[in-house]
């Protein structure tokens, strides 16, 4: 996958340019960053007694992964093998017209994101979609998105899903990328339920920035 301007005419109207590309490792502490500060809105976005009950959920989900032998590891260390090292998953960051990291999404064949898919599989799925405060509501999240899903399409995926107990970002995922709700997971590492969406693929016309 090549960097790409994923907004066309962005110049033409005073916005600024998102590019989508490729993780590489010099982008690990920066993706890293990002991600833990999205688990701070997934507390705040959910409100009330539940934001309470959220806080030790995403305080062990940021201490298990930024651990030494965890897949984000400290500053991001790890990323660069666990994304980098095997077939079979993609992980994408955006970036605007100062060239710093704004936002990362990676993007798995199968729905496990520690595990090979099984031979056969025509499932993808979508982990860690995060974009730094300041550049939100400015359509990084969406062309995150969509070049994920262009890259599950190219995997030869019927569908794609993903899991969030952010009710903004559940939100986005069903009125901006049209997104079903086909049930709840239970994730016993947290533990909690977690509602799983799913897009089908299959016949869908590809993104217009291809």
């Amino acid at each position: 996958m090549d960097a790409r301007d994923v907004r066309a005419g962005a110049d033409e109207d005073g916005s600024p340019s998102i590019i989508i590309r490729p993780f590489e490792p010099r982008d690990s502490a920066a993706v890293a960053a990002i991600w833990v500060g999205g688990l701070q809105q997934t507390i705040d976005s959910t409100g009330g007694l539940m934001s309470l009950l959220m806080q030790p959920a995403m305080a062990w989900l940021k201490r298990s992964a930024t651990a030494a032998d965890g897949d984000v590891g400290p500053d991001g260390a790890n990323l660069a093998a666990h994304w980098c090292s095997h077939d079979g998953r993609q992980m994408l960051v955006a970036t605007m017209d100062s060239g710093v990291v704004v936002g990362c999404c990676g993007v798995i064949r199968g729905t496990d994101e520690k595990k090979s898919a099984p031979t056969g599989c025509d499932v993808c799925s979508v982990w860690r979609l995060s974009v730094t405060e300041t550049a939100r509501r400015r359509g990084v999240a969406m062309a995150l998105m969509r070049a994920a899903e262009d890259w599950a399409r190219k995997e030869g995926a019927s569908s794609i899903r993903l899991v969030t107990g952010n009710p903004i970002a559940a939100t986005f995922y069903v009125e901006r990328m049209r997104y079903e709700r086909p049930g709840w997971r239970w994730d016993q590492n947290l533990p909690r339920y977690d509602m799983w969406f799913e897009k089908k693929l299959n016949g869908l016309q590809k993104s217009s920035h291809n």
